[in-house]
C-alpha cells in the first residue's frame, strides 16, 4: 500500500518539524555571533517553539511565561534571518564553487564527506596516497565544510611566510587549549599570530631557548641522563625487554621539567614501579590525554559522551594532568629560579593588556603546553632513532665510532659535556634522518586566510582552512631520492633541508615547522636528541624483540596518530651493554 497511514504521516509531519526546528536552531547560532544586538540567548527556544504547533492553540504558540507569538511577528523573524543569512548562504556557495575545481578524493559518505578517513588513526598515509593520486594540492569535505591540503614546499612556505595574512584557525588549536587549561585558555602553539599576547610570550620566553641558556642549563639533564642509564642497565643485567617508547617519553618529560622548571619528576626512575606512584599516576595521565585529543579532533562532541567509559577516564585524566600543572606553577612562584630558565620567564612576562603577569589561566596553558610540545615530539622521535638504528647495524656501526672518537663509547666513557654535542655530526645525521622519514608532527601546521589567496594556480576563498601535512612532504618521491629508504648520509649534504637547486629558499624537511610559527623550543629539543642519545648509545645497543622484529617496510607504515606520530603498541627492545 503505497498511501501512508494516517500515524505514519504523524510521524512523517513530525520528523519534517523537528528537522525544519534543527535547522532553526543551526542557522540562529550560525549568525548570532555577528548579529548580538538583535539575538536573545533564548531564540533558539523560541524558534523551536514557534514552528512546532502549539497543542493550545492554532494561530497563536505558548511561550515561556505565557506569552505568545503572534504568526505575523513570526514570519517577520524568519524573514529577518533570511536576509541576515543570505549574504552568508552566497558566500559560501562561492567558495564552494571555488573549491570544487580543486582535485579530490572519492568520498565515502555524501554525509560525513571524509570525516570518517580523518578519524582514522593512520589518516597520515591515507593524505599521503592521495597526494600521490591527485598532486600538492587537493580539497577534502568535513560534513558541509571543505579544506585544503596543501604538500608543495613552496606554496608552504609562502603561506606561513609573515605578513601574507595568514593565521592560526581557532577551531583546529580548540581541543587542544581545552586540555591544556580548564577554560581552553590558548598558548605559543595555538593562540593568533595578531593577539599582542601571543607576541609578548614568544619575545618574553625566547632567552630560555639561547645558547647561553640552554649552556647553563645542561647540567640540568645529568640525573635524566643517569637514571636513564640505571634503569637501562638493570635490564641488560636480568635480560627483560622493554618499551622504550615509554621509557624515552618519560626522559623526554623529565627532561623539560628539570631544564624548563627545575623540578625532578623522576618518572623515568619509577619505569616499571608501581601504578599508585605520583610519577606513574602523572605519565598515565599524560599519555590518556595525548590518546584523547585526536579522537575529539575528530569528533567535538565526543566530550559530552559521558557514558563511554574511555572518555570519563579521559575526563579524569586531563583533571590530574591539569592538578599537577597547578602544583608546578605554585612550586614555581615559591622557588629561587635562574634568571634564564623557562619557568622564570615566563612569571615575569608582562600581559600587554593589562601591563601585569600573565594571568593564572594563561600561565597554566603555557606550562601544558611546554609538555605536551616539548616530551610528546622528543620522546617519540628518540623510540623512533634506536628503533630505526637497530634495524641498520652499518649505521649503529658509524656511531659508535663517532663516539669512540670523543671517548664517549664502551665501559669507561666520559661524562657527556655540552661541547661535545656540536662535535656528533653522525648522529645528527641519524635524528634528522629519523624526523625525516618517521616525523612525530606528522600532522604538520593549519592556517587559514583573511583575503582570498591563490595557490598554485587556484583561487583559494578567505576563512579556508588550509593543511600542510610534514609527513606528505618528507616522503615524497618528488622531493627525495629514495625516500623510503633510510638513509643519514644525505644529510652530510649542506642544504639537504632546502628543495634541490634552490638552497636557502623552500624547505622540503621541516620538523619543526617554519616561519613566524616555527618551534620556538627546537634549540631545546635538539640538544635533547643529541645528548639522550649520545648518553645510551655510548653504552648500550639495543634489538627489537616479540612483535616490534618488523621490517623497515612495515615499520614505515605502522605509525598511528595521537597528536603526534607514534607506535600503536610501544617498541619493545633487549638492550645489551657496550664491551
Amino acid at each position: 500500500n503505497c498511501c501512508p497511514s494516517p500515524a505514519q504521516r504523524h510521524a512523517r509531519q513530525g520528523n519534517h518539524q523537528m528537522h525544519i526546528a534543527a535547522v532553526g536552531i543551526a542557522a540562529s547560532w550560525g549568525f548570532r555571533s555577528q548579529h548580538p544586538q538583535i539575538m536573545d540567548p533564548k531564540f533558539p527556544i523560541l524558534i523551536t517553539q514557534a514552528i512546532l504547533p502549539s497543542p493550545l492553540a492554532h494561530t497563536r504558540t505558548l511561550l515561556p511565561g505565557g506569552a505568545t507569538w503572534h504568526p505575523l511577528l513570526l514570519t517577520a523573524l524568519l524573514a529577518a534571518l533570511a536576509l541576515i543569512s543570505t549574504p552568508r548562504l552566497l558566500r559560501l556557495a562561492r567558495n564552494e564553487a571555488c573549491l570544487r575545481r580543486l582535485p579530490i578524493p572519492p568520498t565515502p559518505s555524501w554525509l560525513l564527506g571524509h570525516l570518517s578517513d580523518f578519524a582514522h588513526p593512520q589518516h597520515h598515509l591515507r593524505l599521503f596516497d592521495w597526494a600521490t593520486q591527485l598532486g600538492p594540492v587537493y580539497s577534502l569535505r568535513l560534513l558541509t565544510s571543505r579544506l585544503v591540503v596543501l604538500s608543495d614546499p613552496r606554496a608552504a612556505a609562502a603561506a606561513l611566510r609573515l605578513g601574507g595574512g595568514a593565521e592560526k584557525p581557532d577551531i583546529v588549536y580548540h581541543v587542544g587549549n581545552m586540555f591544556n587549561s580548564e577554560c581552553g585558555e590558548p598558548n605559543m602553539v595555538s593562540a593568533r599570530t595578531a593577539s599582542p599576547l601571543w607576541r609578548a610570550v614568544r619575545k618574553g620566553t625566547a632567552p630560555a631557548f639561547s645558547a647561553s641558556s640552554l649552556r647553563q642549563g645542561f647540567p640540568e639533564l645529568r640525573p635524566v641522563l643517569r637514571a636513564l642509564h640505571a634503569v637501562l642497565a638493570s635490564h641488560a643485567t636480568d635480560g627483560a625487554p622493554l618499551d622504550v617508547a615509554d621509557l624515552m617519553l618519560r626522559a623526554s618529560f623529565d627532561a623539560v621539567g628539570h631544564l624548563g622548571f627545575h623540578h625532578a619528576y623522576c618518572s623515568v626512575e619509577a619505569y616499571g614501579g608501581s601504578p599508585s606512584m605520583h610519577a606513574n599516576a602523572i605519565m598515565r595521565a599524560f599519555e590518556a590525554m595525548m590518546h584523547e585529543v585526536p579522537k575529539r579532533s575528530a569528533n567535538p562532541f565526543r566530550r559530552y559522551a559521558r557514558w563511554d567509559r574511555s572518555v570519563r577516564e579521559a575526563n579524569a585524566a586531563t583533571r590530574v594532568f591539569q592538578a599537577e600543572m597547578r602544583a608546578l606553577l605554585r612550586g614555581l612562584r615559591a622557588a629561587d629560579l635562574p634568571p634564564y630558565s623557562l619557568g622564570s620567564l615566563l612569571l615575569s612576562t608582562l600581559d600587554p593588556s593589562t601591563k601585569g603577569p600573565l594571568s593564572e589561566a594563561r600561565l597554566l596553558s603555557e606550562l601544558s603546553n611546554m609538555f605536551v610540545a616539548g616530551a610528546d615530539t622528543t620522546g617519540n622521535t628518540l623510540a623512533w632513532a634506536l628503533y630505526l638504528v637497530s634495524l641498520h647495524p652499518g649505521v649503529e656501526a658509524r656511531v659508535e665510532e663517532e663516539l669512540k672518537g670523543l671517548g664517549l663509547c664502551g665501559p669507561g666513557a666520559k661524562e657527556l659535556e655540552v661541547g661535545d654535542l656540536g662535535r656528533l655530526r653522525w648522529l645528527s645525521a641519524v635524528v634528522k634522518e629519523t624526523l625525516r622519514i618517521m616525523p612525530v608532527s606528522a600532522e604538520g601546521t593549519a592556517v587559514e586566510f583573511d583575503r582570498d589567496t591563490d595557490i598554485l594556480g587556484y583561487r583559494i576563498p578567505a576563512g579556508t582552512l588550509i593543511w600542510i601535512p610534514f609527513f606528505i612532504m618528507h616522503r615524497s618521491s618528488g622531493l627525495w631520492d629514495r625516500p623510503e629508504v633510510f638513509d643519514p648520509e644525505r644529510w652530510l649534504t649542506p642544504e639537504c633541508e632546502h628543495v634541490e637547486g634552490q638552497p636557502g629558499q623552500a624547505l622540503r624537511f621541516c620538523p619543526f615547522s617554519q616561519g613566524t610559527r616555527s618551534c620556538a623550543g627546537q634549540a631545546m629539543a635538539e640538544m635533547n636528541y643529541r645528548a639522550i642519545l649520545a648518553s645510551i648509545w655510548g653504552r648500550f645497543t639495543f634489538t627489537a624483540v616479540d612483535e616490534s622484529a618488523v621490517p623497515l617496510e612495515t615499520v614505515l607504515r605502522s605509525g598511528v596518530i595521537r597528536l603526534t606520530l607514534q607506535p600503536d603498541h610501544g617498541i619493545h627492545m633487549k638492550c645489551t651493554r657496550r664491551v
